[in-house]
């Protein structure tokens, strides 16, 4: 399965794995993906946790160990036991094998956003930087190319208009649910304050799916999609 390049180099391989398509994609390669150097991130509406396995004496062992070194990470991030049920799903693998012959395995997992809020009945807890974790979390551009707008909710309640020559920032009330309204409070106005969202209290009704929102903060409602990152290319 594994070919040794020369003496000094590592042989990488990256699987994608498609969960819902049965589908899976190999690629070889010699520079570890970023996610590697994490223990955990958010990433659009999903939080995302790095298991880690080295020196297995075999494929299979790695890819075990590595799932469970990614349940205790969870498990730290959320201050309760990850049993079985749990929709944790694997995004994809990273595996090297090392100049001994043992195998190094990186598996990236997610939980998503509307899983991760049932899972609050069984004990999942949030601390301060997962607290607007919802499917509201992270970027999105306006549909409408002519608008020229973006919009950020962080998973931390931080809140990011950027806007034709201007930039509003501030903060958000937890929006965890798929739709509501929120709060959202502008400290800061940047540019021409004219085409952007005024400092104070703004009431905003929303919508999403998994990549699209319907937002209205006042100004009618507009349509925005998700802004996605290549995690298997990005290095």
């Amino acid at each position: 399965m594994f070919r040794l390049l020369n003496s000094t180099q590592l042989v990488s391989r990256v699987i994608l794995i498609m969960g819902a398509l049965g589908l899976n994609l190999s690629v070889m390669g010699e520079t570890r993906p970023f996610w590697t150097e994490k223990s955990s991130f958010v990433e659009g509406a999903k939080l995302y946790v790095v298991g880690v396995a080295t020196h297995a004496k075999s494929l299979e062992e790695g890819r075990i160990a590595s799932i469970n070194h990614a349940k205790k990470e969870l498990e730290e991030l959320v201050g309760s036991k990850v049993k079985s049920g749990v929709p944790l799903t694997t995004q994809m693998t990273y595996e090297e094998q090392e100049k001994d012959g043992r195998i190094t395995v990186f598996r990236l997992l997610y939980i998503s956003a509307a899983d991760f809020y049932k899972m609050e009945n069984r004990g999942f807890k949030r601390g301060s930087h997962l607290k607007c974790f919802g499917t509201l979390s992270g970027a999105w551009t306006n549909e409408n190319a002519a608008y020229g707008d973006n919009l950020m909710f962080g998973e931390d309640c931080k809140f990011l208009y950027e806007g034709p020559g201007c930039t509003s920032s501030g903060t958000l009330s937890a929006a965890i649910a798929e739709s509501g309204v929120l709060s959202v409070n502008v400290t800061n106005v940047v540019g021409n304050s004219g085409a952007c969202m005024a400092v104070g209290t703004h009431t905003c009704n929303y919508i999403t799916t998994d990549n699209t929102l319907a937002y209205d903060c006042g100004r009618g409602q507009l349509k925005y999609k998700r802004k996605t990152r290549d995690l298997a290319s990005e290095r």
